[in-house]
């Protein structure tokens, strides 16, 4: 398992029961045995907790994603999600995600930005944003900002790819 915007892969299921390994030279996820590529789940993801006390958005996570990647990895319904673990020492924050490449902020559902006001560590997950992610490569920027005296904790924070 790796980190710092690299792919993280937990809990994967794959059909002949090995760890899916990322193929550079063929562009796409295969199992390390026979090719298979029946992967449940792909988090690529920015561990880097960070506090922003900021009332404008300030970058708390970067996330390298190639959702051309993933086709067709799989078959059946792919789901691409940004999910974040965040908490606030008080007031309301806010998280979005930008898109470095496309330089334009990615639309969110069902909260357009992720709104958080939990005083302790609180999982958020977006709506499938597939369709608002570039096709090939791009760098996206997690981001972050809290309301005025306030101070917003980003403990986690990724795309997370599933497929049913």
């Amino acid at each position: 398992m790796t980190t710092n915007n690299r792919i993280v892969i937990v809990d994967s299921t794959i059909s002949d029961g090995y760890v899916p390994i990322y193929n550079s030279s063929q562009n796409k996820f295969i199992s390390s045995s026979t090719g298979a590529t029946t992967l449940k789940q792909l988090h690529f993801n920015s561990y880097t907790p960070i506090s922003i006390n900021n009332i404008v958005y300030t970058a708390v996570g970067i996330i390298k994603f190639d959702k051309s990647s993933l086709d067709p990895v799989n078959t059946g319904t792919r789901t691409i999600k940004l999910k974040v673990i965040a908490e606030m020492t008080a007031g309301d924050g806010y998280v979005q995600l930008y898109n470095v490449t496309a330089a334009s902020v990615v639309t969110l559902t069902p909260s357009d930005p992720i709104h958080i006001t939990s005083l302790t560590p609180t999982e958020l997950l977006s709506n499938d944003i597939s369709a608002n992610l570039s096709l090939g490569p791009a760098i996206y920027q997690v981001q972050a900002k809290a309301t005025s005296g306030n101070t917003i904790t980003v403990s986690l924070s990724e795309l997370l790819v599933e497929w049913s």
